[in-house]
């Protein structure tokens, strides 16, 4: 073959050399609403809802979770016996998820027991947007005071990866709740700095969505809505400062059962008609 067909063959020994197929990669969002792609392909199909809780907590905590703690997580109390077979079959489950062809016996590619901790192979994982955001936010936290330029465009990278808050979605309701809220208040925070600083450059435009979207991921923050308000006040738009106005209204008392407090209703008195 090597005589008759010199091209065939150097085709057949560049197959020979080629290093073998890479496994599937992994690309999770948790932001929002969970995704999770393999390869591309959205993996939907979930047998054992709680191996999709077991990935969500890998995911959360990089460095691997105690089969004691996932215990506990998944049922919302102690590591009992019980709570760990809960753990060894949804960790079962979760492997067969990610790699169908998996055979009994055969190690995961993607689920290790490193010691006591069950652990994701982190070369599987092309991208994983919680930790993209906290190393933009880490990145953007510590140029603030000396390079604001780079930190700004930090903060707009790391806001832009923001899609929702943490698993936001009803089967992860009571789960995760702390780790939910500090990434939360991270985005909120980011966004009034963003807010100050596009208003000393005078780019209201960029002012006015910054503070819409902090109003939106804090809706019972009055302090946004001060700023909102005099915002609009500033834009010569006292008719939207009054908006504002009624908008923390209802939020307060939907959410939280209260009126305004005293400053944003004096704000609201010191409208001009």
């Amino acid at each position: 073959l090597r005589q008759r067909d010199p091209a065939l063959w150097g085709s057949l020994a560049t197959l020979r050399q080629a290093p073998a197929a890479a496994a599937g990669e992994l690309a999770c969002q948790l932001l929002g609403i969970l995704e999770i792609r393999l390869d591309g392909v959205l993996l939907d199909r979930w047998p054992r809802r709680k191996a999709k809780l077991v990935l969500a907590a890998l995911l959360i905590y990089p460095r691997g979770l105690a089969q004691e703690a996932l215990a506990e997580l998944l049922s919302r109390g102690e590591a009992s016996d019980a709570a760990l077979t809960t753990v060894h079959v949804n960790v079962s489950e979760l492997r067969r998820v990610l790699q169908p062809a998996l055979k009994k016996g055969e190690e995961s590619r993607y689920v290790k027991l490193v010691g006591d901790r069950y652990v994701l192979d982190a070369a599987r994982l092309a991208g994983v947007d919680v930790a993209a955001f906290d190393a933009a936010m880490r990145e953007a936290d510590g140029l603030k005071a000396g390079q604001p330029d780079q930190a700004e465009g930090a903060y707009e990278r790391a806001l832009a990866g923001y899609r929702g808050n943490l698993l936001d979605e009803k089967f992860f309701e009571g789960y995760f709740d702390e780790e939910r809220e500090s990434l939360r208040q991270r985005a909120v925070k980011a966004l009034g700095w963003l807010a100050s600083r596009y208003n000393r450059q005078r780019r209201p435009a960029e002012v006015e969505r910054a503070l819409t979207r902090m109003i939106a991921l804090a809706p019972c923050e009055e302090e946004a809505y001060l700023d909102l308000m005099d915002h609009h006040l500033a834009q010569d738009r006292p008719e939207l400062a009054r908006q504002a106005y009624w908008d923390a209204r209802r939020a307060l008392k939907q959410q939280l059962g209260l009126a305004p407090g005293e400053e944003l209703e004096a704000a609201f008195r010191a409208l001009p008609n």
